[in-house]
């Protein structure tokens, strides 16, 4: 019966273990591209508030205007692409990852001592 309890475990922290790689390699992907939208943005902001600064008394206000707000702009979409909390939970989704590695050692190395008791707070954990 304890070899019953082994068996599932490992079969559902298996199942976890390649959910949970999945999900970090999706949010690594999501990341690179959150990033490079992020220096395109901050850069397309440097880039037309120079422009601005720089040809004030050339252009007409308006123009200016337009810079201005394209300057904003770009600087709003650039902090909706805060890389702090993508970090964060992915560094979160990767401790889960470990956990869960560490749980199938565990049974691995449990020869038939592995009781009902732990595989509800395996589970549980998981």
């Amino acid at each position: 019966m304890n070899s019953d309890y082994k068996e599932k475990t490992k079969a559902f922290l298996e199942k976890r273990l390649k959910e949970y790689e999945k999900k970090i390699i999706k949010m690594k992907r999501k990341m690179k591209a959150a990033k490079v939208a992020f220096v395109f943005c901050i850069s397309l902001s440097v880039v037309s508030s120079t422009v601005c600064a720089s040809l004030t008394a050339l252009i007409p206000p308006v123009a200016i205007s337009v810079l201005t707000a394209d300057g904003a702009l770009a600087a709003a979409v650039s902090l909706k692409f805060n890389l702090k909390d993508k970090k964060q939970e992915l560094n979160s989704a990767i401790c889960k990852l470990e956990r869960i590695r560490k749980n199938i050692d565990y049974i691995i190395s449990c020869n038939g001592d592995f009781t009902e008791k732990e595989f509800k707070e395996i589970v549980a954990n998981c």
